[in-house]
């Protein structure tokens, strides 16, 4: 009986070896193969400077001066002075292109405008306490009714006092000019104002 079973249990066994083999063969994989690498040869380098050390030295700033100026200011001026404004006359300009201003100083013609009315500007307060003195030169238009218009500064010695000289010189009144029995307007009448400071 075992020599029987023997034929069909050694052509089984073959079988499964021939299967196995087979299956090894199909999922072996390729050979690698190791690519040649060219021969190493080393690359010799030149001599390399040492860095330089990345710490540096910082250097220490000027010693500045601390000393100050000492400025000596001028005391104020004491408050027993009065301030002043003193109001020069009136006088029309001379003709355009003579360039020389000319007072009529003695006498005024019948007929010239005269002043009615003048009051003094007010002293500004800064530079009363201050000391300081100057004044300021106008000139306006008198008109035929005896009114000032068209003021402006020709000169001043200190901006404070210009203001109140302005306003002082609007409210002039004046008898007007009158030629061959008709009023006329008087242009370029210069005046100077006064700001001056007295003891007392």
């Amino acid at each position: 009986m075992l020599t029987r079973y023997f034929p069909s249990a050694l052509g089984a066994l073959l079988m499964t070896f021939a299967l196995f083999l087979g299956m090894y063969l199909l999922i072996k994989p390729p050979k690698m193969v190791k690519p040649e690498l060219p021969e190493h040869r080393p690359v010799i380098i030149g001599e390399v400077e040492p860095v330089a050390p990345l710490r540096q030295k910082i250097r220490k700033p000027d010693i500045i001066d601390n000393t100050t100026e000492i400025i000596d200011f001028p005391p104020p001026t004491t408050t027993t002075e009065k301030p002043t404004v003193t109001i020069g006359s009136s006088f029309p300009l001379t003709p355009p292109g003579s360039g020389i201003v000319a007072p009529k100083m003695i006498g005024l013609a019948e007929g010239d405008m005269q002043p009615i009315t003048k009051l003094a500007p007010r002293y500004p307060n800064g530079p009363q306490t201050k000391g300081i003195e100057g004044y300021v030169v106008v000139r306006f238009t008198v008109t035929r009714t005896g009114s000032v218009e068209n003021v402006e500064i020709v000169e001043s010695t200190h901006s404070a006092f210009e203001r109140p000289s302005l306003q002082a010189v609007e409210k002039y009144k004046y008898k007007p000019r009158v030629l061959n029995g008709v009023a006329v307007d008087v242009p370029g009448v210069m005046e100077k104002v006064t700001f001056q400071l007295e003891e007392g």
